[in-house]
């Protein structure tokens, strides 16, 4: 196995890795069985006085012995008329007919006010492209656009050679990020996505959309790339290759009909 392929399987083997790891991850602390994302809800007539924990359990199955029911209780909020902060209530409230609550994502904060980890699951592709057409269409497109751009990035780096270092690593980032959403999708048929950015700007929160590790990698990779094409020259002379280093033009070459000692 030549060199640029030991860099290769390394990079992928720990993308993937990591991708694959952190995603679990998402899935055993951040998802619930559930809801998956926030959602707002008004309570019908026939709840009102009902406790949170009374309407909770008959209209989404969740039972007070439930592992995740406190979870769901905590991340549940009331609205009210839109001119103060959510509310955040607790099992034994009592609800009011017409009153609206929001569902929350369990939340872990990483950098207050900049970022989270909470659990998405992406059903289309960079920024939910596509997420609306039906599993039909979606999953088998998915798959086979990732095997066609595997492929393709793979028959570039067969041609690169083994002192091309820079591009060496970007491809392997691309391969591994493209391999870890491959994984998700032939799993699940969507892509666990858990990073989630965001600024306080007019007024509310402004979100980058959310990402996982995969798109980390894949986002490295382009962007090496484009420093390679903007600012990394290739310091091969042409014509010369790995296994045939270029001539030293300063050595003098001995004279015609010369012979060495």
């Amino acid at each position: 196995m030549t060199k640029k392929y030991i860099i290769l399987l390394l990079i992928v083997i720990f993308g993937v890795a990591a991708d694959l790891v952190t995603k679990q991850l998402a899935i055993d602390h951040l998802a619930s069985p559930y809801w998956d994302h926030t959602f707002v809800r008004t309570v019908p007539a026939e709840a009102d006085g009902k406790t949170l924990e009374a309407w909770a359990a008959e209209e989404f199955g969740v039972t007070a012995t439930d592992e995740d029911a406190p979870t769901f209780y905590m991340n549940t909020f009331a609205l009210g008329d839109g001119t103060r902060e959510p509310q955040r209530l607790n099992s034994g409230t009592e609800l009011k007919a017409g009153e609206r609550l929001q569902f929350r994502y369990r939340e872990i904060e990483v950098v207050p006010g900049f970022w989270r980890h909470i659990y998405v699951r992406n059903h289309g592709a960079a920024w939910g492209m596509f997420s609306k057409h039906s599993e039909a269409f979606r999953i088998p497109f998915f798959i086979t656009v990732s095997i066609v751009a595997m492929g393709f990035v793979m028959s570039i780096f067969r041609k690169l050679r083994e002192d091309q270092y820079l591009l060496i690593v970007t491809l392997s980032f691309i391969v591994a990020g493209a391999i870890g959403n491959f994984v998700d999708r032939m799993r699940f048929g969507y892509v666990v996505d858990f990073i989630d950015w965001y600024v306080a700007w007019g007024g509310r929160d402004r979100h980058w959309p959310t990402f996982n590790i995969a798109d980390v990698w894949i986002s490295c990779g382009v962007t090496l790339m484009i420093i390679q094409s903007l600012f990394v020259k290739d310091l091969i002379p042409e014509g010369a290759t790995a296994a045939e280093p270029a001539k030293d033009t300063n050595k003098s070459e001995p004279a015609s009909g010369e012979r060495e000692g």
